[in-house]
């Protein structure tokens, strides 16, 4: 196989080849096509009411549902040359993770978030942790389900709505997993005037808002939040009940009003135009490795 000494050699002449984090990609989500797309946003514009066509940005909402590990990894530090084992200890809970729903709207609004808990009670001293109106769901898995994205939608969602005086109707975009499309949430969202739309199968990574623009920048500043909250706290492992004021913390670092918008006028969303999204970004062939391509 080739050595040290042949690759660096290649990457002297050739160097407009940089290294870059592959992003890992289902078959499914290979499979989806810059015509697909396309479609998908006619048959959107197809199916629209008129009066929804062309709304304003504070009226079109996206949500999507995030794990945050409790230990995520730890961040770069200061060793001694020579060192080749570098360790953060951490709590024998390192694997655990929350979900955590976010939403927000084009304007650039973000909607209280909801956390879920793998309890079928909320315990007292998690209950009382969590932020002034955040939603809190539990579920025995942790994951969400179609009675707690529910909850949110008339909860938490709704009630937001009409406290901000937001006028319906009012556009909801969200994948077309089964917790997100049960049939007491359609009646319940079309009585109350929320127009839901499904995106296109195995894309929200090309038009989902909170894909495209969110989530990572918000995964960053929680690993710095919690690193910082651990050095305060004597290295000691973040609990449940530390969670969510730790994550409110981390979204108050960054500039949502900035990253909402960009993120819908990116994915196409507002403007309605498919015109905006970088196609060549997600279909040039040249960024797949042999690996990705369907058989």
């Amino acid at each position: 196989m080739p050595g040290r000494q042949w690759y660096n050699a290649f990457r002297r002449r050739h160097p407009q080849i940089s290294e870059r984090i592959a992003q890992n990609l289902t078959y499914s989500q290979v499979g989806v096509s810059k015509e697909k797309i396309r479609a998908w946003f006619q048959e959107v514009k197809d199916n629209l009411p008129l009066n929804l066509q062309i709304i304003d940005s504070s009226r079109i909402f996206n949500l999507d549902e995030s794990a945050f590990k409790l230990n995520p990894k730890g961040n770069s530090v200061l060793a001694t040359k020579g060192n080749k084992t570098v360790y953060n200890i951490v709590g024998n809970d390192k694997k655990e993770c929350l979900t955590t729903l976010i939403c927000g709207n084009a304007a650039g609004q973000i909607l209280p978030p909801m956390v879920l808990f793998p309890y079928k009670r909320i315990p007292r001293n998690i209950a009382t942790s969590m932020p002034k109106g955040w939603g809190i769901g539990c579920s025995d898995s942790g994951w969400m389900t179609a009675e707690t994205f529910y909850e949110y939608i008339s909860n938490v969602f709704y009630p937001w709505l009409l406290k901000n005086e937001i006028t319906f109707p009012v556009i909801l975009y969200l994948d077309g997993h089964a917790s997100h499309l049960s049939y007491p949430l359609t009646k319940f969202c079309r009585e109350m005037k929320i127009q839901l739309v499904a995106f296109y199968p195995n894309a929200t990574h090309i038009l989902q808002p909170m894909d495209v623009a969110m989530f990572r920048p918000l995964k960053a500043a929680w690993s710095h939040e919690v690193q910082e909250w651990k050095m305060e706290h004597n290295g000691e492992s973040l609990k449940r009940e530390n969670f969510a004021s730790i994550l409110d913390k981390s979204l108050k670092t960054l500039n949502i009003s900035e990253i909402f918008k960009n993120g819908f006028k990116s994915t196409g969303l507002h403007p309605f135009c498919p015109d905006a999204i970088n196609y060549k970004k997600y279909f040039d062939s040249s960024v797949f490795s042999e690996q990705a391509q369907p058989r």
